[in-house]
């Protein structure tokens, strides 16, 4: 995936197509959103945790969104970790 740094440690903040939007439980009970996000040079899993649909909005395939969040390794995969999320 080609990110822009937004800054230190795996910061990134970028446009990204949703190609799948699940809304998941944690085994603690918590909401999160279980998402495929992807450019043109490749797609990653990504992580919104403690996800509230009014606060941080629905999405489904085919929209384009604004993410920010930190970038890290999940057993032996990158995954993105939202911290921002926002339809453009």
């Amino acid at each position: 995936m080609n990110f822009t740094p937004a800054g230190p440690n795996g910061l990134v903040d970028c446009y990204l197509l949703v190609k799948s939007a699940d809304k998941k439980t944690s085994s603690k009970g918590d909401s999160y959103l279980d998402m495929v996000l992807s450019d043109k040079s490749g797609e990653i899993n990504a992580k919104l945790w403690s996800y509230v649909p009014a606060v941080h909005g629905e999405y489904e395939s085919g929209d384009i969104v604004k993410v920010r969040g930190t970038v890290s390794q999940y057993n032996g995969n990158p995954q993105l970790r939202i911290e921002k999320i926002r339809m453009t």
